[in-house]
């Protein structure tokens, strides 16, 4: 049965089919998002794909993190109005199913934590960690060899009253490959966007080196997984 994965914008918006079932992660369709008053911090992406469009009537719904670059509200709304029941994974403590997919937390940290995103009847899986994984010997570790790993290469720092660090470096992500073993490597929510705002002068970036094997989609391109 085929498996592809498709990114529906510029940023954190995924779609995974696995013959005729479908997951959408982290719909953010259109419009800007905002954590806080638009003073403090709006953003936008230069390019949302062809919107509520790319999703398939019957798709599954699925938001991994309660921000609003994940849990974009007026898309939510318009899925909700399609008839959809998005599932707000961060809700969750470990686990939960979604039709054919089981989807599994992994880590401590309230954001660089890892979902296991299981396939039950083919077995397929793909790994989901939009700021990357922190990961401890005395936790738990997903299975080996995931069809692919979706994941952040970019570090992103904020003050440690804002939080610190929001995105893990590339470094983090190399030393657990040996462990992991994924069959593709593909990067995500670490595209500059625009935006205001008074957080944009209290972020930086880290710029990752030695990428060439990792994977960048734009909006709308997709990735067998077969």
């Amino acid at each position: 049965m085929s498996s592809r994965l498709q990114a529906l914008n510029e940023d954190s918006s995924w779609l995974w089919q696995v013959g005729n079932d479908f997951l959408v992660i982290d719909p953010w369709l259109w419009g800007s998002q905002k954590n806080g008053p638009s003073w403090f911090s709006e953003e936008w992406l230069k390019n949302y794909g062809k919107g509520i469009q790319s999703i398939p009537q019957h798709a599954h719904i699925f938001v991994a993190f309660p921000f609003g670059d994940h849990c974009h509200k007026p898309s939510l709304e318009a899925l909700r109005a399609r008839g959809h029941a998005p599932v707000l994974g961060f809700k969750h403590k470990k686990e939960l199913q979604l039709g054919p997919f089981t989807l599994r937390a992994y880590g401590k940290h309230p954001l660089q934590k890892a979902w296991e995103i299981e396939h039950k009847g083919q077995g397929q899986r793909i790994l989901y960690s939009p700021h990357g994984f922190k990961w401890k010997e005395k936790h738990v570790f997903p299975k080996p060899k995931p069809q692919a790993w979706i994941t952040s290469v970019r570090a992103y720092h904020l003050p440690w009253w804002l939080g610190g660090t929001v995105a893990l470096a590339i470094q983090h992500q190399t030393q657990l490959l040996p462990m992991l073993q994924p069959k593709v490597l593909i990067r995500t929510h670490d595209r500059d966007k625009e935006g205001k705002g008074w957080l944009r002068k209290w972020t930086q970036r880290e710029e990752p080196e030695n990428i060439a094997d990792w994977k960048s989609l734009s909006a709308g391109q997709s990735i067998s997984l077969d």
